[in-house]
């Protein structure tokens, strides 16, 4: 079986500060220019949606700050000491996010911005020229089938922080939201959209895209998921 895997080093860039947006309704079909041009900041912004959907599924009690016990689930306490600046005992949101910025990301290499993108759509173009039976450049829904997605296995690791998440079945609502241009199929753009919305819903489905500011978030009801080491 061939797998398309985002590389550990790849999924663990953080852009402190960038947010993405969420879902947004669009009323009128949008110019391709226009939205493909919006592609690489969305996708940037998404993999900092990534790491606070794992900083709040650890979150247990939801009040913005991880104590030992929660953060050792994912965390390995070493690393949680390194983060810990404030030396409190407890990780706040902006300690977890400056950390996984700041070149330790959790035993990860840093990476540029430049060759995080880089290595993503790589993953990411290449999941998308396997599902694309037909050779269109964009993606039905019909070709986002169960038996598809099994043989392509497009899945997110992030080992440091006890993540394996795979995408196995069609998402409708986020297929709907990664389809800017309203076409009822998704360009590599929004297929990148698609995944990374994705990610985050299998990893936390109760963290909204965007969120992470001073209200604390619902909290999840299960640790992050672990790896289940199957050598994917």
């Amino acid at each position: 079986m061939k797998k398309v895997l985002l590389a550990t080093a790849v999924a663990s860039l953080l852009l402190a500060g960038c947010g993405k947006s969420g879902p947004t309704a669009v009323s009128a079909v949008a110019p391709a220019g226009v939205v493909e041009a919006q592609a690489t900041a969305t996708l940037l912004k998404g993999f900092r949606d990534i790491h606070m959907a794992v900083f709040t599924k650890l979150d247990a009690d939801g009040n913005g700050r991880l104590d030992e016990y929660e953060a050792s689930a994912a965390i390995n306490l070493a690393d949680f000491a390194k983060a810990d600046k404030s030396k409190d005992h407890k990780l706040s949101k902006t300690e977890f996010m400056n950390y996984a910025d700041g070149g330790g990301v959790f035993g990860f290499l840093r990476q540029s911005r430049t060759d995080f993108l880089n290595q993503a759509r790589k993953a990411l173009l290449t999941a998308f020229t396997k599902l694309d039976k037909n050779k269109d450049r964009v993606l039905q829904q019909s070709e986002l089938n169960e038996a598809a997605l099994k043989k392509v296995d497009v899945n997110l690791h992030i080992d440091a922080l006890h993540v394996n998440v795979h995408i196995t079945e069609l998402d409708d609502a986020a297929f709907d939201s990664a389809d800017k241009t309203q076409d009822t199929a998704l360009s590599q753009a929004e297929f990148e959209d698609y995944c990374v919305d994705h990610f985050i819903k299998l990893i936390n489905p109760k963290y909204t895209p965007g969120g992470g500011g001073d209200t604390p978030p619902t909290p999840a009801d299960d640790p992050a998921p672990a790896d289940d080491n199957s050598g994917n």
